[in-house]
């Protein structure tokens, strides 16, 4: 099998279950529908539905710690919605 590069390990695991994670906190912590986390995370609303039933973004699990941060974020990103890109991805 091929060794993949980092950026790989980034798009096609790190992104999408920081994604799943998010979602989770938007709809059930927050209380936001589906449709306003799809739209602060660019998403379809299908995929967070997916997300939400642990269809997709299997490969990574956070640690307590790593969900504490991640919390964070997602506070920070309800706080400046417009700008979400910039929490996910610096």
């Amino acid at each position: 099998m091929k060794q993949m590069m980092p950026q790989e390990v980034e798009v096609f695991y790190l992104i999408p279950a920081l994604r799943k994670e998010l979602a989770h906190l938007f709809v059930s912590e927050h209380g936001l529908s589906q449709r306003e986390a799809a739209a602060i995370l660019g998403l379809t609303e299908s995929a967070i539905s997916q997300y939400l039933k642990d269809k997709r973004a299997s490969g990574i699990t956070f640690t307590a710690d790593e969900k504490k941060i991640v919390a964070e974020g997602c506070t920070a990103i309800l706080a400046d919605r417009e700008n979400a890109a910039k929490y996910i991805f610096s």
